[in-house]
């Protein structure tokens, strides 16, 4: 058998195919590979040439790279044959091996070792049957997918015997391997399930703590009485970085106390997500508090920890458990059942808003006094102060008519706090210790009064010195006698006029209208003049006689209503009908 590489001149032939067995022609063109021909009418397709040559070839050298056979399952791996390249003590070719009939049988180390070579068959389910029955190993070598014709001879043959892709139809101790394989496997599943439930019920946890959000929470609670009602125990738990005391008092304050105190009682109070998509409770409870090394386990993975479904469950299922203990037992929360939502009960929601907002009232009054510690006081005054045998805290809770009287008398003292609106003092001061700062509220509105009266009188004065000024200069030695005389409403234009600005103003058009008149007057009064003047020098015209002039105009006319012509002369009307009067020169 030789590959056509090893082939100088057609005077080595004659060749023959080992697939088909019909004569070749030995081709060397210049610009291809030399190679072997058929015959034009050949229907060989090389692929039993190919066939043949593998069985050949290992015949010949006698080596061969087997493939490593491992088991493998849930990360452990079995080794059955550890593979490499062996050296073979013998090799029988389409040898009959019981029922079946491998293409080589190799001897490695006294051991059978069948091999099979796929060029276009694999091999099928009836001879894996018969090989098993045999109990011999059994190797499939895969060339079907081997370029062979493009391949040197060296390369070919490495191909062949090392490189093409192999794999193990059948081992016999593959059955003892699994046994051994499956034996690991449940005792690494348990070693692996008791880790992972130490991890999941009993690894350690250090949370960061927000101390501050847990003394401000823990104050809220029990204000509000709540605090009895957290650190229940729960199977799920192991959801959390820290004790049930504080993940249920995260959902307490999240979901019942500030729920209540942000909405007046009378609607329905429906528990829902930290955002108004996310129907999931527990997405209120901080960061901190919740767990972020827990997965989505398989089944198989809880039920080597010793757990289930159910058992392990969610964040979502322990506050769901939670609430619904709150619901049954203590009637916090009402299930309504057409949504699946849990609500406030109303009891509980008028409840606690009642006791919030008068102690949040009670607290600001005190602030406004200047209490040394507010909040205390106001917590003692809700717990302490009595009425009628009850204290605040527990008219509240009960709500009804006592608490309608209180709050009214409690919101009296609030709206003396208001700084935009004043409010009458009240003298009820509700048991509080704020009479100190009622007096000095009362002495404070007396100062602001006075100061107030006083800038008024300095208006007044103001706008009363204005005005006098203002007539003196419209009216001149007119403006006193005016002043005097001057009414508005029966009122004198001063002090009608200073009472306030408008009628400041008011006043000062009276002036200007007085002033236009005096005016006016003083116009007429010096028309007149000059028109007597006229009737003078006319008279002393008409008389050459200065006294009888003067008598003229000073004696009663009959033709002017017995009046005198030196006081009927107003107007140039009056001026001629007394100039008619006079004697013709």
């Amino acid at each position: 058998m030789r590959h056509v590489e090893q082939i100088a001149s057609s005077r080595q032939g004659p060749f023959t195919c080992i697939g088909c067995e019909e004569r070749l022609t030995f081709k060397r063109p210049v610009k291809k590979r030399q190679h072997f021909a058929h015959k034009a009418d050949s229907r060989c397709s090389g692929e039993s040439a190919l066939h043949q040559y593998a069985k050949l070839l290992l015949a010949a050298a006698r080596r061969i790279t087997l493939p490593t056979l491992a088991l493998r399952e849930g990360g452990i791996e079995e080794i059955v044959y550890r593979g490499g390249e062996v050296a073979l003590d013998s090799v029988r070719l389409e040898s009959p091996e019981r029922d079946f009939q491998p293409d080589a049988m190799a001897i490695v180390d006294g051991q059978r070792r069948a091999i099979e070579f796929k060029v276009s068959h694999a091999v099928d389910e009836a001879k894996q049957e018969k090989v098993v029955r045999a109990a011999c190993p059994m190797v499939e070598i895969d060339l079907s997918g081997l370029k062979w014709r493009k391949l040197d001879g060296e390369e070919l043959d490495r191909q062949i015997l090392h490189d093409a892709p192999r794999h193990w139809v059948h081992h016999p101790e593959s059955a003892e391997a699994q046994i051994r394989l499956d034996t690991r496997v449940v005792a690494e599943r348990k070693k692996r399930g008791g880790r992972l439930r130490w991890h999941i019920l009993e690894r350690p946890q250090e949370p960061k703590i927000d101390y501050a959000w847990v003394e401000e929470v823990k104050a809220d609670l029990e204000s509000a009485k709540l605090d009895g009602f957290v650190g229940r125990s729960s199977e799920f738990g192991h959801w959390f970085t820290v004790p049930p005391i504080l993940w249920q008092s995260a959902l307490l304050h999240e979901h019942l106390y500030k729920t209540c105190i942000l909405s007046t009682p009378g609607g329905i109070l429906k528990l829902s997500g930290k955002w108004s998509a996310d129907r999931r409770l527990s997405s209120v409870i901080p960061n901190w508090m919740m767990r972020d090394d827990l997965s989505n386990y398989k089944r198989e993975q809880l039920e080597a920890a010793g757990l289930t479904y159910e058992s392990y469950a969610t964040a979502e299922w322990a506050v769901i458990e939670y609430f619904w203990r709150l619901t049954s037992d203590e009637q916090l929360f009402i299930f309504h059942k057409e949504d699946q939502s849990f609500q406030v009960a109303p009891d509980v929601h008028s409840r606690i808003f009642n006791r919030h907002e008068l102690e949040w009232w009670v607290r600001r009054i005190l602030e406004t006094a200047s209490d040394p510690d507010p909040d205390a006081n106001a917590r003692k005054w809700m717990r302490r102060h009595l009425i009628e045998g009850r204290n605040p805290w527990g008219i509240a809770g009960e709500g009804g008519d006592d608490f309608k009287l209180l709050r009214k008398r409690v919101e009296a003292l609030l709206a003396m706090t208001r700084t935009y609106a004043e409010a009458p003092i009240a003298d009820d001061l509700c048991g509080l210790p704020i009479q100190t700062w009622r007096e000095e509220l009362i002495s404070q509105r007396e100062e602001r009064d006075r100061k107030a009266r006083e800038k008024l009188e300095d208006a007044k004065a103001s706008r009363r010195k204005r005005l006098v000024e203002a007539a003196t200069r419209a009216l001149q030695n007119e403006a006193a006698p005016w002043l005097e005389t001057a009414l508005i409403d029966g009122v004198p234009l001063l002090d009608w006029a200073s009472e306030s600005d408008d009628r400041y103003w008011r006043g000062c058009a009276r002036i200007d209208r007085a002033e236009g008149a005096r005016k006016q007057r003083v116009l007429a009064a010096e028309a007149a003049e000059d028109l007597r003047k006229r009737l003078t020098s006319a008279a002393n015209k008409a008389f050459r006689d200065p006294a009888r002039a003067q008598l003229f105009l000073n004696s009663a006319h009959p033709k002017l209503a017995g009046r005198r012509p030196i006081e009927a002369c107003e107007t140039d009307n009056d001026l001629r009908v007394a100039l008619t009067l006079l004697p013709k020169t």
